[in-house]
């Protein structure tokens, strides 16, 4: 199988889009500072992931969420929300998306 993850980094506030075959093993590679664009910063938590039936869906469900705002971003995981890992974190960060508008 592979996966789609969505990483939130707690010290940057920035979101991480991937895409893997083991999201245990990935994730840990990111919070190890084993991956080059996520080496340089700490705080990194998985916060949405959904299972594809192949790479080719996962890779082009990865550029679709790749392209979206935080807006958008969060409007995309809670349409999903059965894929969501931290309900608390995305809490959070909705209700500080929607006190910017």
């Amino acid at each position: 199988m592979n996966y789609v993850y969505i990483l939130y980094n707690t010290s940057s506030g920035k979101f991480y889009k991937g895409q893997t075959q083991d999201v245990g093993a990935r994730l840990k590679r990111h919070q190890t500072g084993q991956s080059e664009f996520t080496s340089k910063t700490q705080g990194r938590q998985l916060l949405w992931s959904k299972e594809m039936p192949d790479r080719s869906a996962a890779v082009l469900l990865e550029k679709k969420i790749k392209n979206l705002n935080c807006s958008r971003l969060c409007v995309f995981i809670q349409k999903y929300s059965e894929n969501i890992v931290d309900v608390a974190r995305l809490e959070a960060l909705l209700e500080r998306a929607n006190e910017g508008k």
